[in-house]
């Protein structure tokens, strides 16, 4: 048919359709923090907390004298400081964002902002633990490099310095059920690692997944499985550092953080004409925090180092 009038002689005056439901961002799994102490800061006391162990007695095998009174046995303590420190970010946005975006910005903006103080709490955290003087690498593996990749024989090495060193675990046994391909779940110590080796973990022949574990209550979102006695929580986080991946393996109390009371996640809108803003064109959004974290006891956490396999 002739002289048809098509979209090609006509075309539409707007070329894209706008959908206003905003993309989603990366949002890594924040799992340092899960397993720390918990040492809340009173405001106006201090920018220090001051923590102290007493020191066990050892054992007194030596048998008493009649009628003698054995000699007193002092107490000893070690003191231990977990300083705190301020941080934060803003974001400054203009009149004419406000003005001429379709989006909700302050509500994104906000969302963002959330997630950046998250992330960089758990980022101060995991640095901590990478503090630790207790290190080992793995070495049963057989990938060539030094460190190797993770192996059953290294994570049980792991496990064995742990129980060696009394320190406790975390996680009570999930008990069998009469459930297909599923397993019990033993006490555990908690390791946090990056997300580069969960093949290396999955190809452990001990492994099991979450998905098997005979019940999923008190399961951690970001929880891959169970090796031995350790249970094993991955992210993108994890440290790594020129191509050797630190798994923190944590008894209880290994580490601890401290937060102010008052003001740990702080959420600050100024708007539109604050200041010295006189014609309105600026509203300012940001967030800061009190944090600060350490390890408490390095004899209770090993920093295990690996490669990948290949």
């Amino acid at each position: 048919m002739a002289n048809l009038s098509t979209t090609t002689q006509v075309p539409a005056g707007v070329n894209n359709y706008y959908d206003k439901a905003t993309l989603a961002w990366a949002e890594p799994e924040l799992v340092h923090t899960f397993a720390a102490q918990q040492r809340p800061l009173p405001s106006k006391s201090s920018s220090r907390v001051k923590l102290r162990r007493y020191t066990k007695f050892s054992t007194a095998t030596t048998a008493l004298t009649e009628g003698v009174t054995p000699a007193a046995q002092p107490l000893s303590v070690t003191d231990l400081t977990l300083d705190v420190s301020q941080y934060g970010a803003v974001t400054i946005i203009t009149d004419m964002v406000n003005y001429t975006v379709e989006d909700n910005v302050l509500n994104e903006t906000s969302q963002l902002l959330g997630a950046q103080m998250g992330e960089t709490v758990d980022e101060i955290v995991r640095d901590a633990l990478a503090s630790t003087l207790s290190a080992t690498n793995c070495s049963a593996g057989v990938n060539g490099s030094t460190p190797t990749e993770l192996t059953y024989k290294d994570i049980q090495g792991v496990v064995k310095t742990l129980k060696g060193n009394d320190a406790k675990m975390f996680t009570p046994m999930i008990g069998p059920v009469n459930k297909f391909a599923s397993a019990p779940v033993r006490d555990a110590y908690w390791v946090m690692a990056h997300t580069d080796l969960l093949d290396d973990l999955e190809a452990i022949d001990k492994f099991i997944p979450v998905a098997n574990y005979a019940s999923q209550t008190n399961v951690m979102p970001s929880e891959w499985g169970q090796v031995g006695n350790t249970r094993w929580l991955l992210s993108s986080k994890g440290y790594s550092s020129s191509g050797t991946y630190s798994c923190f393996v944590v008894g209880r109390d290994a580490y601890g953080m401290s937060k102010l009371q008052e003001g740990i996640s702080e959420t600050i809108f100024k708007p539109y004409g604050h200041g010295d803003d006189y014609l309105n064109q600026r509203s300012t959004m940001g967030w800061k925090t009190l944090f600060g974290a350490r390890v408490l006891n390095d004899n209770w956490i090993v920093k295990l180092n690996a490669t990948h396999s290949s």
